[in-house]
Formats: structure tokens, sequence, C-alpha cells
């Protein structure tokens, strides 16, 4: 269990690290539009570490060997951890150090479909699901789930690969 307390708690703070300084330089609001295709390098983050967790298990707790389901709960408990870190950085981003970033994101929203909608009741639609979207609630449930459910994916893609069983 060391070894899935140890990445995950690497996995939850680089993630944590990363929001921040996407913050910092400007990808949550000046320079928004490029957000989307920056913030899927954090990607690499869960992929690396989770790889390593399984490989560190492998070669050092289990002499070598791992099975598939081995490998898989170790990437479960390494994501189960990065995922409750991240449930605590984004609670800490939209209440501390950006508490406006929800209501910034519903007025992108608007902003954006009125640049390609005419239709007021079209643009205050869009606007109306942007609200209910862009809410705290739901980017704490989804800092939890989205990188929870990429760990469980990541972890059986490496544990296939990574295991190596006992031969007689």
């Amino acid at each position: 269990m060391k070894t899935e307390i140890k990445y995950g708690l690497i996995t939850g703070v680089l993630g944590a690290a990363w929001l921040y300084i996407e913050y910092v330089i400007g990808l949550h609001d000046t320079y928004i539009d490029y957000h989307p295709k920056v913030t899927m390098f954090a990607l690499f983050i869960p992929v690396v570490t989770i790889v390593l967790a399984i490989r560190e298990k492998r070669n050092k707790s289990q002499e070598g060997m791992i099975t598939f389901w081995q490998g898989v709960l170790t990437g479960f408990g390494v994501s189960l951890i990065a995922a409750i870190i991240n449930v605590g950085a984004q609670w800490l981003y939209l209440t501390v150090i950006n508490p406006e970033w929800t209501s910034f994101m519903v007025e992108m929203t608007r902003i954006k479909a009125s640049e390609k909608l005419a239709d007021p009741i079209q643009i205050e639609n869009q606007v109306k699901e942007a609200e209910q979207y862009f809410t705290k609630g739901n980017y704490l449930q989804q800092s939890f789930y989205a990188p929870f459910i990429l760990g469980i994916v990541i972890s059986l893609i490496a544990s296939g690969i990574l295991r190596k069983k006992i031969t007689n």
C-alpha cells in the first residue's frame, strides 16, 4: 500500500500544481481559448505515475511478478488517492484562488454564443445550460470522477502490458 500512497500523493499534488499553474499563466482568463488544448497535456501525469506505481509494485513488492488484477488494484489505489486530493485542490481553487471562475465561464458562454447565434432565445438557452453546468458542485464531482475513472482505464491498460506471471 505504500506504493499506492506514494504515487497517489505525487499524482494528486502534480495535478493540483498543473491547475494552479494554468491559472497563474492566464489559461483561465486571458488565454482561455488555449485552455482545452493545453490542459490535455495534464493527462500525461496519471499515465506516467500509474505506470511507475505498477512497475515499482511488480519489481519491489512482488519480486518481479505481478498479476493483471494486482496491477489494476495498484492503479485503483493511486487513482483514488489522487482523486481525493484533486477534490481538495479544486475546492481551494474555486473557493479561495479563483472564486469567480464559474461566473466567468458562464459569461464566456454568453460571449461565444452571441458570436455564433443571432437568436436571443438560443443565446439565453445556452447561458442557462452553462449556469447549470458551471457550478461549484459540478466541478467538485467532476474533479473526483474524471481522474478516478481515467486512472482505472490507465490501470487496466498498464496492467495488461506490465504483468508478469509466475512460471514453473
